[in-house]
C-alpha cells in the first residue's frame, strides 16, 4: 500500500523537476504546490507513526522548519499555507504520546549553502 509521497514533495511531479519547497513551489507554482504539500504533510506523518515511535521506546523527535513557515516570503507567500497547523499537529501528536520535540531551523532566507541565491 502506497502511504504517501516520498520525503521530497517533487515525487508527485516527475514532469517537473523540485529539489525542495523552493523548486516545489517555483515548479508547481503556489496554488498547486500548496494543495499537493498540504496533502503530502497530512499523510506523511500520521498519529500510528508517532504510537508506533513510542512504543519503540522513541523519546525525541528532529523537525525541520523553515522561516517561511512562519512569514512566508516569495515564492512562498500561498505555497506553504497551513505549515504552522501541520507543525502543531505533530506537536500535539508528540506530547499525546510523550516525545520531545526538537525544532531544527532547517533554513532561512538567502543561502544557507553556498550554492542558492
Amino acid at each position: 500500500e502506497k502511504r504517501g509521497p516520498g520525503i521530497s514533495p517533487g515525487d508527485e511531479a516527475p514532469e517537473k523537476t523540485a529539489m525542495d519547497t523552493y523548486t516545489f513551489c517555483t515548479a508547481l507554482g503556489n496554488e498547486e504546490a500548496n494543495r499537493q504539500l498540504r496533502i503530502h504533510c497530512a499523510t506523511w506523518v500520521t498519529e500510528a507513526d508517532i504510537k508506533e515511535m513510542a512504543e519503540a521506546g522513541v523519546n525525541s523527535l528532529r523537525v525541520p522548519v523553515g522561516d517561511w513557515m512562519f512569514n512566508p516570503y516569495e515564492p512562498y507567500v500561498g505555497c506553504t499555507d497551513g505549515a504552522v497547523e501541520e507543525l502543531d499537529r505533530v506537536a500535539d501528536l508528540a506530547y499525546k504520546y510523550n516525545i520531545d520535540l526538537l525544532l531544527d531551523i532547517h533554513g532561512l532566507i538567502g543561502s544557507q549553502n553556498g550554492f542558492d541565491k
